[in-house]
């Protein structure tokens, strides 16, 4: 088991115009908008599965909350943050944070729950 920490919010801004673009409004709106819109993820029944445990378990998470995620699964959507390619690459920085929160959850395993002495959503 994996354990990501639901990041702040993130206010996408064109970085030529400055002009605000869309808000990530935490973790889980790339979640929602990309992660389980790929087809990485709905491979067959059990990504069919996938996607609906994944959005019950971010459904009313906020930032600073606590997520367990299956090795399985953080598998495939760390494989989907990798494969992201941005056509803005300058844009797609603004959007770090969130991707730390994942790259980080790599070593919040079991034991450092433990000694964070810390409930997740499960």
């Amino acid at each position: 088991m994996k354990y990501v920490i639901v990041s702040d919010p993130v206010k996408l801004v064109h970085p030529a115009t400055k002009q605000p673009l869309e808000t990530l409004a935490d973790s889980t709106w790339f979640l929602n908008n990309h992660v389980l819109h790929s087809p990485l993820i709905g491979k067959g029944i059990e990504g069919l599965r996938r996607v609906q445990k994944l959005e019950a378990k971010f459904a009313s998470v906020v930032p600073g909350d606590v997520v367990g995620i299956e090795d399985a699964d953080y598998k495939i959507i760390v494989d989907i943050l990798d494969a992201t390619v941005w056509d803005i690459p300058r844009l797609g920085v603004q959007a770090l944070p969130y991707f730390e929160a994942w790259e980080a959850a790599d070593k919040q395993d079991d034991e450092w729950k433990r000694k964070q002495n810390i409930k997740a959503v499960e």
